[in-house]
């Protein structure tokens, strides 16, 4: 049987992070890969795919840094009962890709939507109201954009847009204040307790599926830059992971 929990090493991101301990984890090997930060070929992306495959007990998969975010579009398919997609992420990801043989952390949502038979909303929690205007068009109906700060009112306006018992979560970290991560890209400003209480409300009393969470910054020349971004973020992924963890459905 495979393990629950997945650290994906495309980058040895998470070397310096233990945020794992007590949790048995399969760590899946992926530096030879072949794809580029951002970006993904049809081609890697399907192999992509092949290795995922490989543990179908995968519960919860940690992606390294948001330019892996289309890493998601492998992990949220195949699944046999309607579902929702909850992204908490400070970009809508539904931008339209760069060409017709890649699939990038931009818009990676695209390609589920487009393909994902079962895939029926997909809420984008703290993304920027500006991104939200430019989703195209063929996909307005099925995505809602929901900023915060959250109060009761709206936090009850998040819940009720979902439309399946069923769900997948998909956290970038880049939608937390720099106080509760670091990452390599434009971030929001949602504390990272306001979140966990989102997730908790967002999960309870639903079949949550699977769940990925990514956002770790690339490694820097200085020793002092990588310690602290990995006691911070370490720190953060710990308590995402706790939060979760209970909520998962048995596979079906």
């Amino acid at each position: 049987m495979g393990e629950v929990l997945t650290i994906l090493d495309f980058d040895e991101t998470y070397d310096r992070q233990d945020f794992h301990r007590g949790h048995p984890a399969e760590r899946l090997d992926l530096r030879g890969l072949g794809s580029a930060s951002g970006f993904c070929s049809r081609e890697t992306f399907t192999e992509l795919d092949r290795r995922l495959k490989d543990n179908p007990d995968r519960r919860l998969a940690f992606l390294g840094g948001g330019n892996r975010h289309y890493v998601t579009a492998a992990l949220a398919r195949g699944f046999s009962h309607p579902f929702t997609l909850v992204v908490f992420d400070h970009n809508t990801d539904l931008m339209e890709e760069p060409a017709p043989d890649l699939i990038s952390c931009g818009g990676w949502i695209q390609n589920l939507l487009a393909e994902e038979k079962n895939l029926r909303r997909v809420l984008l929690v703290g993304a920027d109201l500006g991104e939200g205007r430019e989703i195209p068009k063929r996909f307005r109906e099925r995505v809602d954009v929901l900023t915060g700060p959250f109060s009761e009112a709206s936090r009850n306006l998040l819940l009720g847009k979902i439309p399946t018992t069923d769900v997948y979560l998909s956290i970038d970290k880049d939608g937390l204040d720099p106080a509760d991560a670091e990452t390599d890209w434009d971030q929001g400003d949602m504390p990272l307790d306001e979140l966990l209480g989102l997730v908790s409300a967002l999960l309870s009393g639903r079949r949550v599926l699977a769940a990925d969470v990514c956002g770790e910054p690339a490694r820097s020349d200085r020793l002092s830059e990588d310690r602290r971004a990995a006691e911070k973020n370490g720190y953060a992924n710990r308590r995402i992971l706790e939060a979760i963890l209970p909520y998962f459905a048995p596979k079906r």
